[in-house]
């Protein structure tokens, strides 16, 4: 399978991006950027991301899992290199987010309001080897709550740690996102 995906190259990234403060060495750095410019140019149209890419064609609308991972990535590059496009970028598409895929009892939807309406709208919340999209989002809305200082952000963050914290404290060990998440809003940097 040779598609380029959207949420592994975003986690893939948010890696680099760690190497790079870890190292120093500009070629973490400079890939996790490179990365970030495909995603812009091929996977992103407008408020928009794509699943894949493969061959031109992009893929599917992305799901909540594409849009929590970009966001993580582009927190990750602005962490790293603090150029304003990159927390601009996250905080456009955590507000998509927010209005798209959220749920009104919590959490946030497997797919949005601009995918095909099916039978049952899932909400994962389980971390295997990549993490949930809501445990992403209880980060990303985290981070984006100190950086901002916003009570949308603040409101929106406690709400999907109040939900994922019931499913966290049932088996803890498959949602170790959302435990940073978690330890970061109660031990704020």
């Amino acid at each position: 399978d040779e598609k380029i995906l959207t949420s592994w190259n975003s986690l893939m990234i948010a890696a680099m991006c760690e190497l790079y403060l870890a190292s120093k060495k500009e070629i973490y750095l400079s890939a996790a950027k490179k990365s970030n410019s495909f995603i812009k140019k091929y996977l992103f149209d407008g408020n928009t991301l794509y699943v894949s890419f493969h061959e031109k064609k992009l893929g599917a609308r992305g799901f909540l899992d594409d849009y929590a991972a970009y966001i993580y990535a582009q927190l990750s590059l602005y962490r790293t290199s603090p150029d304003r496009e990159y927390f601009d970028c996250a905080k456009k598409l955590c507000d998509k987010v927010i209005s798209d895929f959220s749920d009104t009892a919590g959490g946030f939807y497997l797919y949005g309001n601009e995918h095909e309406k099916l039978i049952l709208r899932p909400k994962e919340t389980y971390d295997g080897a990549i993490p949930s999209g809501n445990s992403l989002m209880a980060y990303n809305l985290v981070r984006l709550s100190f950086l901002t200082d916003a009570d949308k952000y603040k409101a929106a963050a406690q709400r999907q740690l109040d939900f994922l914290v019931t499913c966290a404290s049932q088996y803890p060990s498959s949602h170790a996102m959302f435990l940073i998440a978690l330890l970061h809003y109660n031990n704020p940097p």
